[in-house]
């Protein structure tokens, strides 16, 4: 289920490619390595989609899985310009996918928090938190 939510967000997501706004979207793969800055920055602005993992509850014979995405954004700037800055990047995300379903039968993302990964070298990367909750019966067949 972990590969179709995210490509359910990638999906909600699919606009920012579509219309300009991002040259790369798609699901994080160790695409950062700091050895090869110019290569990666290339295809920037970027956003790549990163399953940070779960926490589970249970309550009675439900059991709740609040998973955990991250959404990186790597650009050139903070503010618009000639490229999209980083804070025009987060707003644009924000409104895709808060409050969206990303696969049925999955509770719709929430914004969790947003927080500043790196700023150096000219470059800026911020990594934008989202959960959603899977609700599953367990011990029922």
């Amino acid at each position: 289920m972990i590969k179709e939510i995210e490509d359910g967000i990638l999906t909600l997501l699919a606009p920012l490619l579509s219309e300009g706004t991002v040259r790369e979207l798609k699901p994080y793969a160790g695409d950062l390595d700091a050895k090869d800055l110019k290569r990666i920055t290339a295809n920037w602005p970027a956003v790549w989609v990163l399953y940070a993992g779960k926490q589970t509850r249970r309550e009675g014979q439900a059991r709740y899985d609040d998973h955990v995405w991250l959404v990186l954004v790597g650009t050139y700037s903070l503010r618009q310009g000639v490229n999209s800055g980083a804070y025009e990047l987060l707003d644009a995300i924000d409104s895709l996918i808060d409050g969206q379903i990303p696969l049925p039968g999955v509770s719709p993302l929430v914004a969790l928090r947003v927080d500043c990964e790196d700023a150096a070298d000219g470059v800026v990367l911020y990594g934008a938190s989202y959960g959603c909750t899977v609700r599953r019966l367990v011990g029922v067949r």
